[in-house]
């Protein structure tokens, strides 16, 4: 639940509704979408501290990559609402990937 709900809408409401939408207004259209991103990505270093190298910069270009589409949809919408349902689809993705190399 955490990681489908809570964690997209809280994310998505800092970097893609504060911190995004500030920059759309104070910046250009791609500044305000690539910044955002990096912000993204390099938050999830703090939740995958203690995994293997690989993994964290595995995490990190995904979480940055996510942050781009979402933040896309995000300035070309004017909702919140693609940036939410991306980063839960993401998460979502992951979740299975996780539990399916977990049975192996």
């Amino acid at each position: 639940m955490l990681m489908l709900v809570l964690a997209p809408l809280g994310e998505e409401t800092l970097h893609r509704g504060l911190i995004e939408g500030y920059l759309l207004h104070h910046t250009s259209f791609w500044v305000a979408i690539v910044f955002t991103a990096v912000i993204f990505g390099l938050v999830h270093i703090l939740a995958f501290r203690d995994a293997p190298r690989g993994f964290r910069i595995f995490v990190v270009l995904n979480a940055f990559l996510i942050g781009l589409g979402a933040g896309y949809f995000r300035a070309l919408s004017g909702s919140l609402i693609p940036a939410y349902s991306l980063h839960s689809a993401a998460n979502l993705g992951g979740m299975v990937g996780w539990l399916w190399l977990e049975k192996k």
